[in-house]
């Protein structure tokens, strides 16, 4: 069984999380059934002791209230955004609202809360992994390497082979 920090008594939380009029007409319950656990797990693998903190204590508190900004954030996207549409003459409204940018601010907030718990900076659990766990520096292209000496290899911050020297004329 997957790891779930959030229940259906969360959902409401979710809704009011990515809007406040939104309602069970707007975002079903089984939408957010679906989005819940992968929120779940993204806070357990940013924060390991999630889920064996004290019940009651700030760091569950902070652990559940990040799942709900995750999943809210995952869902948010998703929400239509026609509001009124007509056939005849073709009418139609947008909502007046930025889903995506709501999604931004609500994988912040959650990074934020995470940040408390893990005493790193929101911005360190923000970062691609790839980029928080690359080795070596961009490597040296200062200087085109001619001749039979070692090329450098971008992004892997060393001189090592394999590498192609470039034949000299005879």
């Amino acid at each position: 069984m997957a790891f779930d920090l959030l229940t259906s008594a969360d959902y409401p939380q979710i809704r009011m999380s990515i809007r406040v009029d939104l309602g069970p007409g707007d975002l079903p319950d089984e939408a957010i059934a679906f989005a819940t656990p992968a929120a779940s797990q993204r806070v357990l693998v940013l924060d390991p002791m999630a889920g064996q903190w004290p019940p009651g204590s700030d760091e569950a508190q902070r652990d559940h209230d990040a799942a709900v900004y995750y999943a809210a954030a995952s869902l948010a996207t998703a929400l239509p955004q026609v509001l009124r549409e007509r056939f005849q003459e073709y009418n139609y409204e947008f909502a007046p609202y930025d889903y995506a940018a709501r999604a931004d601010m609500l994988r912040t907030m959650a990074a934020t809360l995470l940040s408390l718990n893990l005493e790193t900076s929101a911005i360190d659990l923000m970062r691609p992994v790839a980029m928080a766990l690359a080795p070596g520096g961009r490597g040296d292209v200062s200087e085109p390497c001619i001749g039979p000496a070692p090329q450098p290899w971008i992004g892997t911050g060393g001189m090592e082979p394999p590498y192609v020297p470039i034949p000299t004329p005879p």
